[in-house]
């Protein structure tokens, strides 16, 4: 069911339009006040130069003492409200269709909160939107290694990194053997175990890696997603882009911690979802068909035929260079069945002694994939960014370093995707799983680390577009129109009637 924009009086504009003016012209009128004085600061300097100089060094020395006058009044600072204060409501709310982040109460308690962006943290921003498409994540990231966990619950969560019940046995009788006296953490017990010469090898490995990723960023995404939930339906703006980047940062070191740079959404998302045991991901079987005709046959698969797992946080919905348009479901279909050229190693007999040796042979394949497991929620990602390389002339490849080759360039498909509420999948078994459209993240700009990043949520059959701070509750035709321009979709398994 749709839903309307509220009535003037939930928005609160009846206790009186001149409470809503008033702040809005004092913060105006400080802004013009800066102006002026640095307009001022600058007039004034030029004048006295002009004045007290010969006329001889008016040329050089008057745009000299403009620029540093300039530069000198970049300095200047006087208090403005804080970024992260109380966010008063719009004064046209019904004109504009969006508000910035007001809280609506009685019609909307579950508005999400606006995210303050202090440089350039819109995917961060974008993500952790679109990541409460799916509570269940959120109350995992949120609750991430606490200190009162017990020791079943803690076997429970490293058994879903495919650490065996034989291993987890061994590891609760040497919390049964400490002395009854010491009461120390259950994951600190762990690392200790971990560090004894006859741990378990799956054990060491998952502790010096996974867990060790986890424990790093763990009090972060507590106090970011704590936070978050705190001021949901209250219309307030929170700073947090800061917080995750650091975190994304530390699970992930090519993401620059400068609030300044922007990251690609997608690789954001990935990182993220990354953490999450192997037993909530995709897992696809992968069957690759090699077409063997008049070619040698291939190394160690004499029947072309290749059979494969694999493991995936998100599905990488390719764009067929030949389409205009596309939609969700055609793009799943495609993916599930392609034909491409790949170089795999051929065997070919060369010698008089009849010895196999192996040479890369271009042979074409079709892959199918068929999903073994899908989780309750299913992220996926349009691929609408594609390298170009560049035809490089004979003078670049003879002397580079005179003429150098020109570098590869990213372009963005801006084609519209139809993003159906509702998707169908079919597991290898038989079963079909119906999933809707939750949230999903557009890119604005020619290439991923560039440009802005905007979510797109539904929350209680409301539809919202979440621009960093602003939140806009949008009518089911422009949600629609939205997301044909979708990069990241996240999709929510349908439960059986």
């Amino acid at each position: 069911m749709a839903v309307e924009p509220p009535a003037l009086a939930h928005l609160g504009l009846e206790q009186g339009i001149w409470q809503q003016v008033l702040p809005r012209v004092k913060d105006v009128a400080i802004m013009v006040a800066q102006a002026a004085v640095r307009i001022l600061f600058i007039l004034s300097s030029i004048w006295v130069a002009a004045t007290f100089l010969p006329i001889s060094f008016h040329a050089v020395a008057i745009p000299l003492i403009a620029i540093g006058a300039t530069a000198i009044a970049s300095f200047f600072y006087e208090q403005l409200p804080a970024l992260d204060a109380p966010e008063r409501q719009a004064l046209f709310p019904l004109i504009r269709g969006e508000g910035r982040a007001a809280p609506i109460p009685g019609v909307l308690p579950d508005v999400p909160p606006g995210l303050v962006n202090r440089g350039a943290n819109c995917a961060f921003n974008s993500v952790l939107q679109a990541l409460h498409s799916d509570p269940r994540s959120i109350q995992w990231l949120t609750h991430l290694l606490e200190d009162d966990q017990t020791i079943d619950a803690f076997v429970q969560f490293i058994e879903g990194y495919n650490i065996s019940r034989d291993d987890t046995n061994r590891f609760r009788a040497f919390v049964a053997a400490q002395p009854a006296e010491n009461h120390p953490l259950v994951r600190d017990l762990f690392v200790q175990f971990c560090q004894m010469g006859d741990a378990p090898v799956s054990m060491r490995r998952f502790c010096a890696d996974d867990f060790a990723r986890l424990e790093r960023v763990k009090q972060t995404f507590n106090e970011v997603l704590t936070r978050y939930a705190q001021e949901v339906g209250r219309g307030a703006r929170v700073e947090v882009g800061s917080a995750m980047r650091g975190a994304i940062h530390r699970l992930n070191e090519s993401v620059s911690q400068s609030n300044m740079a922007q990251i690609d959404a997608g690789e954001i998302l990935v990182t993220i979802l990354g953490l999450f045991p192997p037993g909530d991901k995709l897992r696809m079987q992968a069957t690759q068909r090699y077409d063997t005709t008049n070619l040698p046959p291939l190394l160690g698969y004499p029947d072309g035929v290749i059979d494969r797992e694999e493991l995936d946080s998100t599905l990488q919905l390719g764009v067929p260079p030949h389409i205009a348009s596309s939609s969700i479901q055609a793009l799943l279909n495609f993916y599930c069945n392609s034909e491409e050229v790949l170089s795999k190693a051929s065997v070919e007999r060369i010698n008089e002694h009849g010895q196999e040796v192996a040479r890369n042979v271009p042979y074409p394949v079709r892959t199918t994939r068929r999903l073994l497991f899908a989780p309750p929620v299913i992220w996926m990602e349009a691929k609408r960014f594609e390298q170009e390389y560049p035809s490089q002339s004979w003078l670049s490849k003879v002397l580079p370093s005179w003429f150098p080759p020109k570098p590869v360039r990213i372009r963005k498909r801006n084609l519209p995707i139809e993003a159906q509420a509702e998707v169908t999948i079919q597991l290898v078994d038989g079963q079909m799983k119906r999933y809707r459209l939750a949230s999903f993240i557009v890119h604005s700009g020619d290439t991923p680390d560039s440009g802005h990043y905007v979510a797109y949520r539904e929350v209680g059959g409301a539809k919202y577009k979440l621009d960093d701070s602003h939140v806009t509750l949008l009518s089911q035709a422009e949600w629609e129109r939205r997301a044909q321009q979708g990069y990241l979709y996240c999709y929510v398994e349908v439960p059986d009637q």
